[in-house]
């Protein structure tokens, strides 16, 4: 679907009544897609991200009109199912209380484990070692390195200077990097 242009969007779901169920299911056929990754990616789970994309929605839907313009659309409705997604995987870890009398696994007696990974595996490791790093540095990793966002990007979604991302991109890869290296050399 071609990119719908953001204003002529909003201004049409403000309108109400036809026109704004026809504009904000535009909205959600394009937006939807671009979201459900980063959802997933936190959430893991299938059903848990089809239900923080749910309610992006019905946020975006309810404060649409408050939505001010000193962000870009995309980056608006990125925050608010980020933040969507961190609410949910809130609530399902404390629902969740796991408690394993089971050992921890060491892949240290292994040789030539990496030669046996498929493509799943490393990628599950590779999501082991962004889970392992700081929120900051976990976050400007999966924005730069999942979605290709730009610095620009990330800075204003995060809040946070290009240079401090940078350098946050920076010491994460190197600590993926390290963790991948130790995993796979074993």
């Amino acid at each position: 679907m071609k990119k719908p242009e953001d204003d002529l969007l909003i201004n049409r779901i403000l309108q109400g009544d036809r026109v704004a169920e026809e504009a904000f299911s535009d909205l959600a056929v394009y937006y939807g897609p671009k979201i459900y990754p980063l959802v997933y990616r936190i959430l893991r789970d299938e059903n848990l991200a089809q239900d923080a994309i749910q309610n992006t929605f019905i946020k975006i839907w309810r404060n649409l009109p408050q939505f001010n313009k000193e962000s870009t659309l995309f980056s608006w409705i990125y925050r608010i199912a980020h933040n969507e997604a961190l609410t949910i995987l809130s609530k399902e870890k404390k629902q969740k209380d796991f408690i394993s009398n089971s050992p921890i696994v060491e892949w240290s007696g292994h040789t030539g484990f990496s030669d046996q990974l498929n493509t799943e595996e490393i990628s599950n490791l590779l999501l082991e070692a962004v889970d392992m790093l700081p929120e900051k540095q976990a976050q400007t990793f999966q924005l730069k390195y999942f979605d290709d966002l730009k610095y620009s990007e990330i800075s204003e979604l995060l809040g946070t200077s290009e240079g401090a991302l940078k350098a946050n991109f920076h010491i994460a890869s190197e600590k993926i990097k390290e963790f991948l290296l130790s995993r796979l050399n074993h």
